[in-house]
């Protein structure tokens, strides 16, 4: 299965919705991806397991289930989310 999200950002025709630049999007994806527990109500614990200069791998612990996956970063430009599926329940 293959997921894709776009989200309109920056609605200019109506002046009273703020703007956001790039940078500034670019910086709430990089939070989402390292601190998903500010998103996830449910969300236990993350744990980054490792990092390289593309992205990292983590686990995302929702009680005794386990999601293990790894998120990639193509800088300023989209964030890729890779789950295995391999879930490990506790």
């Amino acid at each position: 299965m293959k997921f894709e999200h776009r989200i309109a950002i920056n609605d200019f025709n109506n002046s009273s919705l703020p703007v956001f630049t790039r940078e500034q999007l670019w910086s709430g994806l990089v939070l989402r991806a390292e601190s998903p527990k500010l998103f996830l109500p449910n969300l236990d614990k993350c744990t980054i397991t490792s990092r390289d200069l593309h992205g990292f791998t983590r686990a995302l612990h929702f009680g005794d289930l386990i999601i293990y996956d790894r998120v990639q970063f193509k800088f300023l430009d989209c964030v890729h989310y890779h789950s295995n599926f391999n879930l490990k329940v506790k």
